[in-house]
């Protein structure tokens, strides 16, 4: 019996020993295409960037984290990134899809921990989500660390700069100064900011104000784009040459000339020359435009060149006119030409009205006018005159006398006495007899005025007596 178990246990092991081997032969070759096929792929992952703000926060507040993951192996990953600290919950965000040699941004918003201040210490983790075997490989970890304060700031402010620098900055619609500029203590909100250069437009803009932060804003001025010109010239010449030019009566210079920066718009040019009459016109100046004006001035004939005329009216019309004194022109109204240019007394005379004078000043070529209004004279007491005639005035005789000389004086005499007399004789004769008649008429109308009982019989009889004396 024992020999026969020993049999069959040596019959067995031969065997034994042959399965053995596969399985190592088999195990051995599994490993062999595993290590293969890992070999020919690798899974890398890293964090390149973090950014979490804002860089000082408020406890109880909301943060956010900026990561950047970039893909470092050969073939498309699926990761997932982890967030923890802070004493807050760990936020995962999975099933980032990554291409090779490539990058994505993600964000992830946490909570900060209500506390008064002091330092946070967040990490983030990055996983790759390997599927065979199914886990989870870590490729990457980082950390930032931000600051807690729990009274936030409310101010913050503005770096301001401007294309060139220079210039005003208005913020507000206050002046705080020039470019390059640093405004700091700028309550939080929305400010209006206004760049303002000469030379340059004005640019103004609308920029909101983070409490703690720094706002740049920077700002390239456009030039002012130059107004056209709004001058004009004036070309002038005349013939003769030589002659004056006054422009909206200011004096410019000798023909022929050419004025240039002339304002648009109209203009009055006078050319005058000695023994020539003034030409006068009107010419409209144009922007960037030349006009030209070219006269032939005329002579001033001999009658006109140095005299002019004077007219004379008066109310009432009919006085006499003196010029210069004793020099009678005529009656009113009148117009005496010929007078030589320059200053003339001039009286108005009128019997009956106080006499008016007064100085005209004639111009060449021209017709100066007077009025004068008389005042008439308040009536007087007439007064008896006697003139003496100077002893110079009377004859004196010389030589011998001749009496036929008196004689015929003598008979003249006479004769005028005689006639005189005659006349008065008449005039006399003549008023007795228009006396008469009156008187006899107005009897008659005093009977009549009697009859009709207009008159008193004393009134009657006391008028009768004075008409018959």
């Amino acid at each position: 019996m024992t020999t026969s178990s020993t049999t069959i246990r040596q019959t067995g092991y031969p065997g034994n020993i042959r399965c053995r081997r596969i399985t190592i032969l088999a195990l051995i070759l599994i490993t062999s295409v595993f290590c293969t096929l890992a070999s020919a792929y690798t899974y890398d992952g890293e964090i390149t960037s973090v950014t979490v703000s804002p860089s000082t926060i408020v406890g109880g507040e909301n943060i956010t984290h900026s990561v950047t993951i970039e893909n470092t192996g050969d073939d498309g990953l699926n990761i997932s990134l982890q967030v923890s600290g802070g004493g807050g919950s760990v936020q995962t965000l999975s099933n980032i899809i990554v291409p090779v040699d490539q990058s994505v941004h993600v964000q992830l918003t946490t909570m900060a921990p209500a506390v008064d201040s002091g330092q946070i210490t967040y990490t983030y983790r990055l996983y790759w989500n390997r599927t065979s075997p199914d886990s989870e490989i870590l490729l990457d970890t980082e950390t930032r660390s931000v600051y807690i304060n729990q009274s936030a700031p409310s101010t913050g402010s503005f770096y301001l700069t401007s294309d060139p620098s220079g210039a005003r900055i208005y913020v507000d619609g206050s002046y705080r100064g020039t470019t390059s500029l640093l405004l700091s203590g700028l309550a939080t909100g929305s400010h209006v900011i206004r760049f303002s250069q000469s030379g340059y437009n004005d640019y103004s803009t609308a920029a909101t104000v983070y409490a703690g932060q720094i706002r740049a804003v920077s700002v390239a001025l456009i030039p002012v784009t130059p107004e056209p010109d709004q001058t004009g010239s004036l070309s002038l010449a005349t013939s003769p040459a030589g002659a004056d030019v006054y422009i909206d009566g200011a004096y410019r210079g000798i023909t022929p000339v050419t004025l240039s920066g002339l304002t648009t718009g109209s203009h009055t040019i006078i050319m005058s020359q000695s023994g020539y009459t003034d030409y006068s016109t009107t010419v409209t100046i144009y922007a960037e435009q030349t006009r030209t004006v070219s006269v032939t001035l005329i002579p001033s004939s001999p009658a006109t060149a140095y005299t002019g005329s004077i007219t004379v009216t008066s109310s009432p019309a009919g006085a006499d006119v003196y010029v210069d004194g004793s020099s009678y022109r005529g009656i009113t109204p009148v117009t005496f030409p010929g007078l030589t240019t320059g200053s003339h007394t001039i009286r108005i005379s009128q019997s009956g009205y106080t006499d008016y004078s007064t100085t005209a000043t004639v111009y060449a070529g021209q017709t100066t006018k007077v009025t004068g209004s008389l005042t008439v004279i308040s009536q007087l007491p007439a007064t008896s005159q006697t003139t003496a005639v100077p002893a110079a005035q009377v004859p004196q005789t010389t030589g011998s006398f001749d009496p036929s000389g008196l004689i015929l004086v003598l008979v003249i005499g006479v004769l005028v006495v005689a006639g005189g007399y005659a006349g008065y004789l008449g005039i006399k004769r003549y008023t007795a007899e228009k006396q008469s008649s009156s008187a006899d008429e107005s009897i008659k109308i005093l009977k009549m005025r009697y009859a009709q009982g207009e008159l008193s019989d004393d009134d009657y009889l006391q008028m009768l007596e004075n008409l018959k004396r």
